[in-house]
C-alpha cells in the first residue's frame, strides 16, 4: 500500500477484516490498483489498519492513498467533467452524496461485485452508494472545568451562566443553525425545513462566546485539549479519542446529530472495477467494527456492533443507547439549501 501527501505515525496491527480474503484471491488480478481519497491523520490510520492493509494483502489489488483532494460533490463533479480523475474511491456525508448523485457525478453500484447479502440493506445498499461509517456531531466538555458533568443539550451549550467558559464550534452552517433551534426550543420533529431567521437569531446570542471556529478535525480536538475551548461542537470521534488519549474530555449524547456516509465511486473513473471491490469489502462487518472501534465512528453495517469490543461499544454513536438521543440529520433538505445557507453564514460569520 502506498500513500501520496501523508505518512502513517504509527504500526497497527491488521483487524478480522482479514478474514474475508478467501471470496476475492481467486479474482482479483495481482496488478491492478484503486487510489482512495481519504481524510488524513487518525481517520486515514483508521482506514489503513481496518480495511486497506487487509483488503491489499487479501486481493492483490494496490491501494494509493490520496489524501490532499477535494472530496466533495463539487470535486466529484470537476473530475467527472474534465476526466482528470486524482482518485477512484471516497466517502462522502450524505448531503455530499446526495448532491454528487443527483448530478450524475457517481457510479451506480455494481450489486455483481458487491455483495448484497452480506449488507444491512436499508441503511447500506443504495443506487449510487453503500453505507460506510456514521459520523455524529456532539457536545464535548471538560470534566475538570466541570467535573459535576457539563452540557448534556443544546440549550445547556447555549447557557453560559450554568455552563461559563470559551466554546468551539465547526465553521459551517450545521451543526451550529441546528443545534440553535433545539436550543431555542423546537422540538427535534419539528426542526426541518429549518426555520433561518430563527436560528441565525439564536446563533448571534452564542457567538461571542465561541472561541474557536474549527474547519478540521485536528483543529477541533487541538481546541478541546489545549483548553482554549472548555466546551465544544465537533465530530463524537475526535471527543472519543481525545478521552481515550487520556484528555480530561466527555461526550454527551443528547441531540446528537447523526450523519451516514458512504462509499462512492465517482463516474468514469480508471479503476471501477477495484474501486467496487474496495467497496465490497469495507462493507462488511468485520472491518466495519474494527474502523469503529479505532475511531468511535458506528457502523452502518448493523452486524458489525455486536463484533465491537463490549469495553467500546458505549462510546460509539450508533449504540442504541446513544443512538436514541440523537437527532437525524435530514440531508436532502441540506443538499436542497446548503449552498444558499452556506453564503448566508458566511455573511453572518464576518459581521
Amino acid at each position: 500500500m502506498t500513500q501520496r501527501t501523508f505518512t502513517r505515525r504509527r504500526a497497527l496491527k491488521l483487524g478480522a477484516a482479514s478474514a474475508l480474503a478467501a471470496p476475492f484471491v481467486k479474482t482479483a488480478r495481482a496488478d491492478s490498483k484503486v487510489v482512495v481519497g481519504s481524510w488524513g491523520g487518525p481517520y486515514t490510520d483508521a482506514q489503513a489498519e481496518a480495511f486497506f492493509k487487509p483488503f491489499e494483502a487479501a486481493t492483490g489489488i494496490k491501494v494509493e492513498i490520496f489524501t490532499a483532494g477535494n472530496f466533495t460533490a463539487a470535486g466529484i463533479k470537476a473530475a467527472v467533467e474534465t476526466g482528470h480523475y486524482e482518485w477512484d474511491w471516497t466517502t462522502l456525508g450524505g448531503a455530499e452524496s446526495t448532491n454528487a448523485a443527483r448530478g450524475g457525478w457517481l457510479e451506480p453500484v455494481d450489486y455483481n461485485i458487491v455483495d448484497k447479502s452480506k449488507l444491512t440493506q436499508d441503511r447500506q445498499a443504495f443506487e449510487f452508494g453503500v453505507g460506510a461509517e456514521v459520523t455524529s456531531d456532539v457536545i464535548a466538555y471538560r470534566t475538570d472545568v466541570f467535573p459535576d458533568g457539563g452540557p448534556q443539550n443544546w440549550a445547556d451549550y447555549w447557557d453560559t451562566e450554568k455552563f461559563p467558559g470559551p466554546r468551539s464550534m465547526y465553521k459551517n452552517p450545521w451543526p451550529l443553525l441546528e443545534a440553535a433551534l433545539l436550543a431555542d426550543g423546537v422540538a427535534p420533529a419539528d426542526l426541518y425545513p429549518l426555520d433561518l431567521d430563527r436560528a441565525f437569531a439564536k446563533a448571534d446570542a452564542i457567538k461571542e462566546h465561541v472561541t474557536v471556529w474549527w474547519e478540521s478535525g485536528s483543529q477541533s480536538q487541538d481546541a478541546i485539549i489545549s483548553k482554549n475551548a472548555v466546551i465544544s461542537a465537533l465530530w463524537n470521534g475526535r471527543a472519543g479519542m481525545s478521552a481515550r488519549d487520556g484528555a480530561p474530555v466527555a461526550t454527551s449524547w443528547g441531540q446528537a446529530f447523526y450523519d451516514p456516509a458512504m462509499f462512492t465511486v465517482p463516474k468514469g473513473t480508471p479503476n471501477r472495477e477495484a474501486a467496487m471491490r474496495l467497496t465490497d469489502w469495507c462493507a462488511q462487518p468485520e472491518g466495519q467494527a474494527r474502523f469503529a472501534e479505532l475511531t468511535f465512528y458506528g457502523p452502518t453495517n448493523a452486524a458489525a456492533i455486536d463484533l465491537i469490543d463490549e469495553a467500546i461499544r458505549p462510546n460509539i454513536n450508533t449504540h442504541p443507547d446513544n443512538l436514541a438521543k440523537s437527532v437525524a440529520r435530514d440531508f436532502d433538505w441540506w443538499a436542497d439549501n446548503l449552498a444558499a445557507v452556506n453564503e448566508r453564514f458566511v455573511a453572518w460569520l464576518i459581521t
